[in-house]
């Protein structure tokens, strides 16, 4: 019984020494070898009446297991690392992006209000720090921005003849859709196309004509939009927008003159 008990003890030793490797096995995972391995041990030993043997065979059944369990929990643990990282950073982008909408439902800075906004968007800017101002008369915007859009700047014309949407000014240079930010902007309209409120909708559309400027049909899409509010005046602005790119395009017509009607 004392031989046994002592090839026991031995065993264990020897398995927890050899399982033992800081830096890819873990405590537990030696711990766990060790054990199997003295039982291992103390069996063989107790068999063949060899201590020596069950010693040796003992140990290395140890070393074996332990190590397998090691680094097994060790993958485990980085796996759960990683995907609490993950986890994390699509948080901090929904948290980045739900801010972003709120502050534009807080603004209302959607809405083009100004002279100085027509005039603006008419000469075909990239729009990339645009912003819509707040406040001020909304009765009083949208005149003002035909009468400014209206103007073409390399040649005066009257203001006693209304002329054509899409023919007030030059057409302006289309921007390219396979661009990667033109690309980008059409992902965003998938995307708005994807989400019922309004405000999102919103939100992305405006995202897209930021990457995309001189695109009609993003100046469409967002005039249909807007129509959608029932804000008529910046839906006509809208699309009278895509007909000055594309004077021939159909649906920016058909919804111009829906609200004409």
């Amino acid at each position: 019984m004392r031989r046994v008990l002592e090839l026991v003890v031995a065993s264990f030793c020897l398995g927890l020494i050899a399982c033992t490797d800081p830096g890819e096995k873990t405590a537990v995972g030696a711990a766990t070898g060790g054990v199997l391995g003295a039982g291992l041990g103390a069996i063989v030993g107790n068999q063949t009446g060899d201590p020596g043997q069950g010693l040796v065979i003992g140990a290395l059944a140890g070393a074996g297991t332990g190590a397998m369990v090691g680094n097994a929990l060790e993958a485990q643990e980085k796996t759960m690392q990683t995907q609490d990282e993950a986890i994390e950073r699509q948080e901090k982008t929904i948290r980045a992006q739900s801010a972003e909408i709120d502050e534009l439902r807080r603004m209302n800075q959607d809405t083009p209000t100004s002279a100085y906004q027509g005039a603006y968007r008419g000469q075909g800017s990239t729009r990339e720090s645009l912003a819509y101002p707040r406040g001020g008369a909304q009765g009083t915007t949208h005149r003002e921005i035909e009468r400014v859009t209206s103007k073409d700047l390399s040649a005066p014309q009257s203001y006693g003849s209304a002329a054509a949407p899409g023919a007030a000014t030059a057409p302006l240079a289309l921007s390219d859709r396979s661009s990667p930010d033109c690309r980008e902007a059409f992902g965003e309209i998938d995307r708005a196309a994807q989400v019922s409120e309004p405000s999102e909708r919103l939100f992305h559309y405006r995202r897209a004509l930021r990457m995309c400027p001189n695109q009609p049909e993003i100046y469409n899409g967002l005039g249909e939009v807007y129509l959608s509010l029932d804000r008529k005046a910046d839906a006509e602005f809208e699309f009278k927008e895509a007909l000055k790119l594309d004077s021939s395009y159909a649906k920016a017509r058909t919804n111009l003159a829906t609200i004409k009607n």
